[in-house]
């Protein structure tokens, strides 16, 4: 009994020392690896996401100005995109004290590859100074052409012929520039009609004071001593005449038009428009 127990006792220990030893060994092991994680772990670097994407040019954080004239510091800057010129301003060490400032909006944003000059204030005020000339000059030339063209116009309009045509109120014949700046503005005229009966005319024999025959479209009795006859006269509305004939009730600022029937005459009655002497 007493032998039996002693083995059983002794078995025990030494199940109990082989469980403590295998306890120990494993710990040892998870230390070591423990260690050698860490160790690994500290070897390798963190990545930065940020870098990577800009080496690759997945995305671009930063572009470079140049900036020159007016600054301190001019040269090439690296800047955030999206960078406000002043941040470049800033960045070249501010603006010399003779830059003109409110040359350039401070507030825009920038372009990768950009360069931007500052002007001094002396720069600046030619730079003003020949614009001004530049468009004086222009407006100069674009007034020459247009009063070029105006005399052309105006030069046609003397030299065409006074043809018959009904005699008619027309939008057509309004006074132009060119009328309006070449012409002798007469102002507001009586405006009667009158055909070659005898009622209006005196005879039936159609011919004018000055030889010509009686024409629609051409013919106006005058006052010679306000319109000199066989002037060209624009009457506004109704076109170009020829002071051809006169009459005893055409006096002053009146004048009676030719038309080819009494019918005419009378339908058309009485008007007044601006009148205008052809030089």
């Amino acid at each position: 009994m007493t032998k039996k127990f002693i083995k059983v006792l002794c078995f025990s220990c030494i199940c109990l020392l082989a469980a403590a030893c295998g306890e120990k060994e494993n710990v040892y092991f998870q230390s070591e690896t423990s260690v050698a994680e860490t160790q690994r772990s500290e070897a390798v670097p963190e990545t930065d996401d940020t870098q990577i994407s800009e080496e690759n040019g997945i995305q671009t954080e930063k572009c470079f100005v140049y900036i020159c004239g007016a600054v301190n510091t001019p040269g090439v800057y690296e800047v955030t995109q999206n960078a406000r010129l002043y941040e470049v301003i800033e960045a070249a060490g501010g603006l010399t004290e003779d830059a003109a400032e409110e040359s350039v909006n401070q507030a825009r944003e920038i372009v990768d590859g950009e360069m931007v000059r500052i002007l001094t204030q002396e720069e600046a005020a030619k730079k003003a100074e020949a614009a001004k000339k530049a468009a004086e000059e222009a407006a100069k030339k674009e007034a020459e052409i247009k009063a070029a063209a105006t005399q052309t116009a105006y030069n046609q309009l003397v030299a065409s012929a006074a043809t018959a045509r009904p005699v008619a109120y027309s939008t057509t014949y309004l006074a132009s520039d060119a009328i309006k700046a070449n012409a002798t503005a007469l102002g507001n005229y009586k405006l009667t009609f009158y055909d070659p009966c005898v009622e209006c005319n005196g005879n039936n024999l159609a011919l004018t004071a000055t030889g010509t025959t009686l024409t629609e479209g051409r013919t106006i009795a005058v006052d010679p001593s306000v319109l000199p006859l066989r002037s060209r006269v624009f009457i506004e509305g109704y076109g170009v005449f020829i002071a051809e004939d006169t009459g005893g009730a055409i006096k002053g600022n009146k004048i009676d038009i030719a038309v080819s029937t009494h019918e005419r005459a009378n339908e058309l009655g009485v008007q007044y428009a601006n009148v205008y002497l052809l030089k």
